[in-house]
C-alpha cells in the first residue's frame, strides 16, 4: 500500500500531466470540436480521481474544464505534489485558448512521453508551427503597413508547396518580416515521398505525392483523387525541400480554392478583388464599378457537418453596404449530393453559395 501511495504522490502527477497537455494538443487541433482526444478524457479521469481522494465531487462540463485550465495550476491541481519542472502561478491556456509557452517547453524537454505513447510529438509540433501562422497574422494586425507582405507571402506558401534547393530560394523580399528562416516552413522531403528514386507532383495541388506500398496519395486525403487522376503526376529529381505539412494544411490546401475564386472574379470586367483583407479578417473583398462589394469567406470542408459546428460558432462578418457570403467550392456539391441543402438547413443564420453561383452574381450585377 506505501508503494501505491508513493507512486500517487509521484508518478501520478507526471503522469497526468503528460496526459493533459497532449490531448489539450489534439484538441486545439481539432478547433476544440467533439470527439474529445483519448489522452484529454483520460487526463481528466485522473484528475477527478484524485478530487475524489480528497472528497471533493467537483466534476465539469468540457467548457467549466477549459476556463479552469486558464487559471494558474495552483489554483486547482488536486495532487499534492505538483509536476516537475512547473510554474504553478501560469495557466495551461491563456483566454484565447492557446497553450502557454511554459507547457510546449515542458513537452518538448519529456522525451520519454512519446515512447510511452502518452504524447505525439507531431501534434506538438503543428501547435508550434501554428504559431508562425498567428505570429504573421498578429504582427500585421498591429503593422498594417506589412498587409500587402502578409498576402505576398501567403500567395507563395499557396503557390510552392516545395522549392528547389539547387536553383537557390526565390522568396519574395517583401516577406522577410513575416516569415524569418525558410526552415521554419519548409523541411527536407520525408522517405515516404521518394518512389523509384524521384518525387511526384499531384497534378492538382502541385504538393509532393505520398507512398505506401506502391500506392500514391496526396496530403488532401482523397481530395485531390476525386478530381484529377494521380497516375497523371509528373516526377522531378531535383534536390527540394517541401512545405511543412502544418502549412500546407492550414494555408496551402485551403488556399487553392481562395486562389481559384480569385483568379475567376478578376477576370469579370469592372471587378477590383483584394485578397485577404485587414489582416485576413476574411478571404476575398470584391469591388465591381467602385460601387457593389462582397465580402467572402472560402470554406472548403468534407463535411457539412463539421463545418455547420464552425459557422454556427462563427459571428457572421458584417459591414455596410457590402453583402457577405461563406462560398463553398463546387466540387464539394459533385461529390456530395445535397452538401449546399444540408449545410443551409444545418446553419440557417448563414448566407451561403456555391462558387459559381457567386461569379454569376458578381457577372450579372
Amino acid at each position: 500500500m506505501k508503494n501505491n501511495e508513493n507512486r500517487f504522490d509521484t508518478d501520478m502527477p507526471n503522469e497526468t500531466l503528460s496526459f493533459l497537455i497532449s490531448g489539450l494538443v489534439a484538441f486545439s487541433e481539432n478547433k476544440w470540436m467533439y470527439p474529445y482526444p483519448s489522452t484529454l478524457i483520460r487526463a481528466r479521469g485522473l484528475l477527478f480521481g484524485a478530487c475524489i481522494e480528497q472528497g471533493k465531487f467537483n466534476f465539469q462540463s468540457i467548457s467549466d474544464f477549459l476556463n479552469l485550465l486558464q487559471t494558474p495550476l495552483k489554483d486547482w491541481w488536486p495532487f499534492t505534489k505538483l509536476p516537475d519542472g512547473i510554474d504553478p502561478d501560469i495557466p495551461m491556456l491563456d483566454s484565447q485558448l492557446q497553450i502557454s509557452t511554459q507547457m510546449e517547453e515542458l513537452l518538448l524537454d519529456l522525451d520519454d512521453l512519446s515512447g510511452n505513447q502518452k504524447f505525439n510529438a507531431n501534434e506538438l509540433k503543428l501547435v508550434l508551427d501554428n504559431r508562425k501562422i498567428r505570429e504573421a497574422v498578429l504582427k500585421v494586425q498591429k503593422h498594417p503597413e506589412l498587409e500587402d507582405a502578409y498576402v505576398i507571402l501567403r500567395r507563395f506558401l499557396i503557390e510552392n508547396p516545395w522549392i528547389n534547393v539547387n536553383d537557390g530560394v526565390n522568396i519574395p523580399n517583401e516577406t522577410v518580416q513575416l516569415m524569418g528562416k525558410i526552415s521554419d516552413f519548409y523541411e527536407k522531403p520525408s522517405p515516404n515521398m521518394l518512389h523509384e528514386g524521384k518525387y511526384w507532383l499531384c497534378p492538382r495541388c502541385n504538393g509532393i505525392l505520398i507512398w505506401t506500398d506502391g500506392k500514391s496519395r496526396c496530403a488532401t486525403k482523397g481530395l485531390c483523387e476525386q478530381i484529377v487522376d494521380l497516375t497523371q503526376a509528373k516526377a522531378i529529381t531535383s534536390d527540394i525541400s517541401t512545405l511543412k505539412m502544418t502549412f500546407r494544411k492550414r494555408v496551402q490546401l485551403p488556399g487553392l480554392p481562395e486562389l481559384d475564386l480569385y483568379r475567376e472574379l478578376s477576370k469579370i470586367p469592372g471587378v477590383n478583388v483584394t485578397l485577404w483583407p485587414e489582416s485576413d479578417r476574411y478571404d476575398l473583398l470584391v469591388e465591381k464599378n467602385r460601387t457593389l462589394r462582397w465580402a467572402i469567406d472560402v470554406k472548403d470542408y468534407a463535411s457539412e457537418f463539421t463545418l455547420s459546428n464552425l459557422l454556427r460558432q462563427s459571428k457572421p462578418l458584417y459591414m455596410k453596404n457590402v453583402k457577405f457570403y461563406y462560398v463553398i467550392p463546387d466540387y464539394r456539391e459533385r461529390m456530395t449530393s445535397g452538401y449546399l441543402q444540408n449545410l443551409r438547413k444545418l446553419t440557417p443564420q448563414s448566407k451561403i453559395q456555391l462558387m459559381s453561383t457567386l461569379v454569376r452574381e458578381v457577372t450579372k450585377a
